[in-house]
Parts: C-alpha cells; sequence; structure tokens
C-alpha cells in the first residue's frame, strides 16, 4: 500500500511546474521518508502531501515528531548530549595532564643531560689547567 502511494508521489513530483532543485529535493525527501524506521506509513504520507502542497508549518511539526522516535526517553536523549560534553572534557583533562608529564620529563632529561655535559667540560679544563 504505502509502495503505491510512494510510487504515485514520484509521478506527482515529476509533473510539477517548479524547478530541477525543488524536484530533486522532494525525490531525496521521498526516499529518505520511505527509508525512515519506526515511522508509521500514514505520517511518511501526510508529510509527503504536505511536501508537496508547501506546508512548512505541518512539516517542521511532522518533522519533529518524526525525530523524537529514537527509542530512547527524551530526558535520557537530552542527557545523552550532556554525558558526551562531560566525557569530552574529562579526556581533554587527561590529555592535558598527560602532555604536562611528558613536557616535565622531557624536560628534566635535558637538563639532566645539559648538566653532564658542563660537567665533563669543567673536568676537561681542569685537566688542562
Amino acid at each position: 500500500m504505502a509502495e503505491d502511494n510512494f510510487a504515485g508521489f514520484n509521478d506527482h513530483i515529476n509533473n510539477l511546474k517548479s524547478t530541477d532543485e525543488q524536484k530533486a529535493l522532494l525525490q531525496e525527501l521521498m526516499k529518505t521518508l520511505q527509508n525512515m524506521p519506526g515511522v508509521p506509513d500514514e505520517q511518511k504520507e501526510s508529510m509527503l502531501k504536505n511536501a508537496l502542497e508547501g506546508n512548512e508549518d505541518a512539516m517542521q511539526a511532522m518533522a519533529g515528531s518524526a525525530g523524537q522516535n529514537t527509542g530512547l526517553p527524551m530526558e535520557e536523549a537530552g542527557n545523552l548530549n550532556a554525558e558526551l560534553a562531560i566525557l569530552l572534557s574529562l579526556i581533554t583533562v587527561l590529555a592535558l595532564i598527560l602532555g604536562f608529564i611528558v613536557f616535565k620529563l622531557y624536560n628534566n632529561r635535558t637538563r639532566r643531560q645539559r648538566i653532564k655535559e658542563e660537567k665533563q667540560i669543567r673536568k676537561e679544563l681542569k685537566k688542562q689547567n
């Protein structure tokens, strides 16, 4: 049933008196809607009808309700972004701490080598005097 309706929409899109870009966008919308899991066929059909009629307010409302079908409750979906931000900030802090430790180790090593070379130069100078 839904496939027949989508074929009808495709014919209707091709018969529109609009630009090729608009037709391409509508065909892309149709393909996207066909591949959307969890959205009922009736809702997909009404979204396509609204797109063909140019009813932007209805399209935005439908897209908003279709975007809520993520399988997660709304609170968990919102917390996911916060958890990702916290995770990324913790990884950044750990990287900074690790970078600081590596920097200190490198400075300590180069300082020891410099002291060792200066000591060897002093010994050589003593032997020459």
